[in-house]
């Protein structure tokens, strides 16, 4: 897992960025990207890497309270998924 990468931010696109660190380019997920100008100032971009069955992606943060949110708000849907609520039927879970 990452923490935060420290580089050079080398594009904007509507839906990522892409930060290069150490000669290498890594395209970032994030919510705003505009919020990241290309340049040859160093930023710093917090990271959560997220592992599927249909690859491997990374998602960028401004700051750590960001990231923090958004690693608690995956975590609760974990929970959610892994326990039936009283208040949905069963037959609803199974459509």
């Amino acid at each position: 897992m990452y923490e935060y990468f420290l580089g050079q931010v080398t594009d904007v696109t509507p839906g990522y960025v892409v930060i290069e660190v150490s000669g290498i380019g890594y395209k970032v997920l994030t919510a705003n990207p505009y919020r990241y100008q290309v340049g040859p100032t160093a930023v710093k971009m917090y990271i959560h890497q997220a592992v599927s069955e249909n690859g491997m992606s990374l998602f960028g943060f401004f700051d750590a309270d960001e990231k923090a949110l958004f690693e608690k708000l995956l975590g609760f849907r974990e929970l959610v998924r892994s326990r039936p609520s009283r208040f949905w039927p069963t037959t609803t879970m199974q459509v």
